[in-house]
């Protein structure tokens, strides 16, 4: 990222920027103005991934290996987990182990099951594996900001 307060000083020119952030240095009268005098580094990238109706599979971590945030269906409790199979959905502990092979940061569980009334118990299956987990609700916003620190806001 060019500083932008020192874009008036060096009177730099869009081409000039475009080589600066590509870390190149330029020259402007036999002087050299090297990009790391000009420049930041730019943020990380963020990464999200969204897994849902969606039957435990192993191969799924693979596939998402080392993302910032996961959400995955937890329609199940572990109690449950021949009706999971059946219908080709995932326990709140399945979505927990993709989590954590998967190596992820942090993990949104939701899309519960209507026969449960209490969605506690799905968050304290997935801590047991994965204690990064916090639960989906209707109006859940949740920003990654620039250092990828997670802001829940309630």
């Amino acid at each position: 990222n060019i500083i932008k307060d020192k874009i008036p000083r060096y009177q730099l020119t869009i081409d000039e920027i475009k080589m600066l952030k590509k870390g190149m240095s330029i020259k402007r009268n036999g002087q050299t103005i090297n990009a790391s005098e000009l420049t930041t580094p730019a943020p990380l990238p963020r990464s999200f991934a969204f897994c849902s109706d969606t039957a435990f599979d192993e191969n799924t971590a693979k596939k998402i290996k080392n993302i910032d945030m996961l959400y995955h269906e937890a329609t199940f409790l572990e109690e449950d987990a021949e009706n999971a199979k059946q219908y080709k959905h995932s326990t709140a502990k399945q979505a927990a182990t993709i989590a954590k092979l998967a190596n992820v940061r942090k993990l949104i569980i939701g899309h519960f099951s209507t026969r449960y009334y209490n969605a506690k118990p799905f968050l304290s299956q997935a801590k047991e594996i994965f204690p990064e987990t916090i639960l989906a609700y209707d109006g859940l916003t949740i920003e990654i900001d620039k250092i990828h620190n997670f802001l829940i806001k309630e």
